[in-house]
């Protein structure tokens, strides 16, 4: 058995199909076998019941797991025996009751494909057969370790049962708020850990930005006592964790409290828990635990897919028995509602309307929250609530919680066949009544809006981005329903949400980086830490960041987008307020005289007289030509840089700058990405974009600058390096070169050398010494006295990540280089550029199409250059971590 995953028996197949704790006593539970009896149909039902367990295995098996050792139908038990096609899988019996362990080889070099085939049989001696074919993938699960030693890369990761993935930690954390450690599951995207041994334990960092980074995991206390726990980066704190056999996870103990590094339910994040919440049993099916793989290994393994489960249509009936059966087959819960039906048979909150229903064959399944017909009354306000014994008929979301199958927040649209009244989901006749909600209901279906005042109508979020940008929220005439959920543990709190397709999606508020004034907004899948509460004095909701700012979701001026500004906004004259509204409610535009610019009003009507400038026989326009062109029009147009409007940003890699023309006419071209100054004459090609109702040159991947520039400011020449201009790094005439004076330069002091040297150096090295970051590009450095390096390419190249290398675009316009160079007196004799290993691009000599990464190729005179080259669709760039020259006197 694995020293590893020996105490993780990950129950993949198991725990895809386990139905509620009652259902799971029920399979595995006491009994008695049936007698002479038991009729020879009930063998048949046994195999029917194995088989719908496993009819939609995972067949992928990268890791040991659980087979059921027996079933249970009717109260009679039916155990099974499993055999396998394969020596060298061996199946024993599991510590879990009732179960079987499918144990694998530690590593495997190709697929390796096994049978194993269930016998059922019953207590007259009759049995059947049933066999399922898996996949153990090209594995090494001695990569895996519980006792990482210093100076070895690693990667953090968590294999995640409930969305079959693995997940590898980040150096970012959620909303950049250092409470939850982001991941991905692309191991050859995981950031490179270390440890470093101390007494109790290891300390984890990592590199950010060139710095050391602890793993820091901490607590934090509000005034009623509850304790938050985190866990994100530190280069002052650091955590020291200790491995507990037992659970196999990695913990520590703050303030006396011991937690696990890991994460639970369907979360991607990684946290800390409480130890008390794990246990041999739970760790791997509802608590997953952070494991060390060695970042060798990890560079071998293809991203996990995330599983997809097709679901019965919005609105379909479901058995119990199906209800169950898809209940733990969905991640978390599903996104359709269905109806199911049953008899109640305990009711275990009587304020929520926690209940248990049951059919006629013992399933069973708990209904976790009810309402009325239309979700706008709880449980303990109806006044027809059901009792044990009625038969009751539920609407609503089915998924599972703590290994056990439910429905969640559901409507209770009949009892013992009588319909209740109430607004029963029916999209086909929505009501259109207007009105703001000044008492919002968990379940209940809203439109999400606003009265604009400058464009004088009531508009409602339509489920877009404004422009496709992610922290705008679209809005129209027309809206989408959205809906609000509670949140566990907060009282007043709720997450807001819509259905994009059928993916149930939230509306996420949270501040931007160094700004006290606007947040942001964006859509998630992922069930998000931030919450609303109702503000009952302005009927809206409002988001308070970890640091305290409250933000309202609204609009202002002439903005056709719903965004997030600070509350102290929120009297301003030309704030407008976001608010809920009535289900299906439709907003109309009120009438108004169209005010057309260049063919087309702000509220969207087109000027049917408007005659668009014909595009010039060159295809290049006139600076009023552009002024005049209809929103979308494609255009190239020349001018002169006449004023920096916003100077080049490092963070965002723009500048937006004024273009004219020798009368005088002026044309903003607003954020893009190639650096201009003013004087340079330019070639703007992009799409003309209405703002504030006048023309201008957007921001957009269209746009493309071509500058027609004249040199005039340089940067001084020295020893090694040729004087260059200051605004595109042009060469001008050459290095001044060494002049040495009794083996010395007397400008530069550089020791003057004979025969061979070697130059060297780390990335790693490169980024303490000198800085870089993911917004550095086109770096000039030396590997010693004698030896210059310079990275130039588009605005990616240079980048630096995860503290160890420096990424080349071959994709960037122009493509990444690396120059290589050193002053006269001196030869190259070879180079050597170590390079991150998988599906990335590859360097070769300018001249020639040989992958030269990570070999020691041979080059001479004073400079080459050494191009990055496009490896089929997926290596787009070249990640270098180290770059060693041999270069001689001459």
């Amino acid at each position: 058995m694995k020293k590893i995953i020996a105490l993780i028996l990950v129950a993949i197949l198991c725990f895809s199909v386990l139905t509620s704790c009652d259902m799971i006593n029920n399979l595995i539970g006491g009994g008695e076998q049936g007698g002479d009896e038991t009729p020879a149909a009930t063998l048949d039902q046994a195999v029917e019941y194995l088989h719908s367990i496993y009819k939609d295995k995972n067949s992928s098996t990268p890791r040991d797991f659980d087979v059921f050792a027996q079933v249970r139908v009717s109260g009679v038990i039916f155990p099974i025996e499993w055999t396998c096609d394969n020596d060298a899988i061996v199946i024993r019996e599991s510590t879990k009751a009732g179960m079987y362990t499918v144990d694998l080889p530690d590593s495997t070099d190709v697929d390796l494909t096994y049978t194993l085939t269930a016998t059922i049989s019953d207590a007259n001696g009759n049995k059947q057969t049933k066999s399922y074919t898996f996949v153990m993938p090209v594995s090494n699960n001695t990569g895996i370790t519980s006792t990482p030693v210093e100076g070895v890369a690693y990667k953090l990761y968590m294999y995640q049962t409930k969305l079959q993935q693995r997940f590898f930690a980040l150096t970012t954390t959620q909303n950049n708020e250092n409470k939850f450690i982001n991941t991905t599951n692309d191991a050859k995207g995981g950031a490179d850990f270390y440890v470093e041994q101390v007494d109790g334990g290891v300390k984890i960092y990592t590199t950010i930005d060139g710095v050391k980074t602890y793993v820091y995991a901490h607590t934090t206390t509000a005034e009623d006592g509850k304790v938050s726990k985190y866990v994100g980066y530190s280069a002052e704190n650091s955590t020291v964790f200790n491995y507990v056999a037992e659970t196999n996870s990695w913990q520590t103990t703050i303030e006396g409290t011991k937690y696990v590094f890991g994460t639970y339910g369907d979360y991607k994040t990684m946290c800390i828990s409480e130890a008390t919440y794990i246990n041999k049993d739970n760790t791997g099916v509802s608590q997953f635990v952070v494991e060390f793989m060695t970042s060798e290994y990890a560079e071998t393994l293809a991203p996990d897919e995330e599983v997809k489960v097709e679901e019965p249509a919005n609105g379909s009936t479901l058995s119990i028995a199906e209800a169950l059966e898809l209940g733990m087959k969905v991640v978390s819960y599903s996104t359709n509602k269905f109806y199911v039906t049953g008899t109640v048979t305990k009711i275990t909150n009587s304020t929520y309307g926690n209940l248990y229903i049951a059919d006629d064959k013992g399933n069973e399944i708990l209904v976790y929250g009810t309402y009325n017909a239309d979700g706008s009354i709880r449980f303990d306000a109806m006044e027809n609530q059901p009792k044990v014994g009625d038969t009751i008929t539920v609407y609503g979301v089915v998924g599972n919680y703590n290994s056990a199958a439910q429905m969640k927040n559901a409507w209770i649209t009949a009892i013992n066949g009588e319909e209740l009244g109430g607004n029963t989901p029916n999209p086909d006749a929505p009501s259109t009544e207007l009105g703001i909600v000044t008492n919002p209901e968990v379940g209940v279906a809203y439109r999400f809006g606003l009265f604009h005042g400058n464009e004088n109508a009531t508009v409602f979020f339509n489920g877009q981005n404004y422009n496709n940008y992610a922290w705008y929220f679209a809005y129209d005439a027309n809206g989408v329903d959205v809906y609000l959920e509670t949140v566990e543990g907060v009282d007043g709190a709720y997450r807001l949400f819509f259905y994009n397709g059928d993916a149930k999606t939230y509306m996420v508020a949270f501040p931007r980086d160094g700004d006290t004034t606007k947040g942001t907004l964006k859509f998630d899948t992922v069930v998000p830490d931030t919450y609303y509460t109702f503000n009952a004095e302005y009927n809206t909701l409002i988001y308070t960041s970890v640091t305290g700012e409250q933000f309202y979701l609204g609009s202002s001026g002439t903005y056709k987008s719903i965004s997030c500004s600070a509350i102290s906004y929120i009297t301003n004259a030309d704030s407008y307020i976001s608010h809920l509204y009535a289900a299906g409610a439709t907003g109309e535009e009120a009438p108004h005289e169209h005010d057309f610019v260049n063919g087309k009003c702000a509220c969207g009507e087109t000027d049917p007289d408007y005659v668009a400038p014909e595009v010039p026989e060159d295809g290049v326009y006139t600076i009023p030509q552009v002024l005049a062109s209809a929103e979308g029009t494609a255009v190239v147009v020349k001018g002169t840089v006449c004023e920096i409007y916003q100077a080049w940003s490092d963070q965002y890699n723009n500048i937006s700058f004024y273009i004219s023309d020798d009368a005088g006419n002026r044309l903003l071209v607003f954020r893009t990405g190639t650096k201009v100054s003013i004087g340079d004459q330019v070639t703007v090609t992009g799409t003309a974009t209405l703002y504030n109702e006048v023309v201008q040159i957007a921001q957009g991947g269209t746009t493309v600058i071509d500058v027609a520039h004249t040199c005039s400011d340089f940067n001084a020449a020295d020893c090694l390096n040729a004087a260059t201009c200051k605004v595109c790094g042009k060469a001008n005439g050459e290095a001044l070169g060494h002049n040495y004076v009794d083996g010395a330069c007397s400008v530069c002091g550089a020791a003057q050398v004979s025969g061979t040297i070697t130059a060297s150096k780390t990335i790693a090295e490169l980024i303490t010494e000198l800085g870089w970051t993911s917004s550095t590009t086109k770096q000039t450095f030396t590997l010693d006295d004698n030896v210059t390096v310079k990275v130039n390419g588009g605005s990616n190249t240079g980048k630096a990540y995860n503290g160890d290398h420096i990424r080349v675009y071959a994709t960037d316009t122009p493509a990444g280089t690396l120059t290589i160079s050193v002053p006269d007196g001196y030869e190259l004799v070879s180079v050597k550029v170590t390079t991150q290993t998988g599906t990335y691009a590859f360097l070769c000599i300018d001249g020639s199409d040989a992958d030269i990464s990570n070999t020691t190729a041979a080059i001479s005179g004073t400079s080459v250059v050494l191009n990055s080259v496009k490896n089929g669709s997926d290596g787009k760039q070249v990640r270098v971590m180290a770059i060693e020259v041999v270069y001689k006197a001459v």
